[in-house]
């Protein structure tokens, strides 16, 4: 009862704590100012994984396919006359390797003859797609962050004094305090993560006050865990 005590004041101090500050530096301030690299950082990070799927899907799955075709110099399957004997025709190494990746050569049989793309291509294509996908995610949140850095500090010389203006000034505090709600918001899902991590490892499992505890079981913690930015954003799937 106490742990759960605890974590629902923990929560609402850090939303009160968040709320005062936004209030007080004002969006503008608090995000592109005291937040900047965090915030181009988290901004990259939720448009790199479909700018990352974009980048995969659009070329470069295809040229990493080609990459390693040249590369390991395979000499494609000749076109035959049914997905069966295609499938006869790989060699007995293929066929170990997608037993080791638990990879269907059946269905990429299949897919090669219907798309007449080959049986190495669809393979090598099929098996390097996360690979490609991983690597269009960094590069394009590597990009992401320093281009926006530069937009944000070109953003902040050309709007200087702006945001002091009567009206603008009181929609930048609620603004602030949202952004300031929601960013404490972030830290109380990731103290919530390891939290639950903690009471899982066996040193805490004779502790009285940790048994049977479950984040459900709080009042407002466990809508801050379920329900969050951070999470939604990291759970984003490029390959969608």
């Amino acid at each position: 009862m106490a742990v759960r005590v605890i974590l629902d004041i923990f929560v609402v101090l850090l939303a009160i704590v968040g709320i005062i500050a936004g209030v007080r530096q004002g969006f503008v301030r608090l995000l592109f100012q005291r937040f900047r690299r965090l915030s181009a950082a988290l901004i990259a990070l939720l448009l790199s994984k479909p700018l990352g799927a974009l980048i995969t899907k659009g070329f470069l799955s295809d040229k990493l396919t080609e990459l390693i075709m040249s590369a390991t110099k395979l000499k494609e399957l000749p076109t035959a006359a049914s997905p069966e004997v295609l499938l006869e025709s790989v060699p007995v190494v293929v066929r170990w390797m997608a037993q080791a990746f638990h990879y269907d050569l059946t269905a990429a049989a299949q897919r090669a003859f219907d798309e007449g793309d080959g049986m190495y291509y669809t393979v090598i294509k099929e098996l390097s797609y996360p690979l490609a996908s991983t690597i269009a995610v960094i590069l394009s949140w590597i990009a992401l962050y320093f281009l926006l850095r530069l937009t944000i500090r070109l953003l902040l010389r050309i709007t200087d004094g702006l945001f002091d203006l009567p009206v603008i000034k009181q929609i930048n505090c609620i603004l602030g305090a949202c952004f300031g709600l929601l960013f404490n918001a972030a830290i109380v899902w990731c103290a919530c993560r390891a939290f639950v991590w903690i009471v899982t490892l066996p040193a805490f499992s004779n502790v009285s006050a940790l048994q049977n505890f479950s984040i459900d079981s709080t009042y407002i913690a466990k809508y801050v865990y379920h329900f969050n930015p951070l999470a939604f954003i990291l759970s984003i799937n490029p390959n969608r």
